[in-house]
């Protein structure tokens, strides 16, 4: 008895751990929004947005589509534990 006991318990932490986690198994989701406060001497912009599921410390990199590269600019980020940016 003791030895089904332990081989149950054996499985069924074999097939805990194979299980994909949620967040993995997950598609995510970037939302970009762009603001523009005018002024008279020179135009502020503003990027925020909103990673789902929500996730911190993820690195969000602003880049740029010329000639049909994409290409790095100088602007990123990381979200914040309620997955804003």
């Amino acid at each position: 008895m003791r030895k089904l006991f332990s081989w149950i318990s054996l499985l069924s932490l074999i097939t805990l751990f194979l299980q994909a986690e949620p967040s993995i198994a997950a598609t995510s989701k970037l939302n970009l929004v762009i603001s523009q406060t005018p002024s008279a001497s020179e135009s502020l912009v503003t990027l925020y947005g909103t990673l789902k599921p929500a996730k911190s410390g993820v690195e969000i990199k602003i880049q740029i589509n010329t000639d049909g590269s994409w290409k790095a600019t100088r602007f990123k980020t990381e979200s914040t534990r309620v997955g804003t940016y």
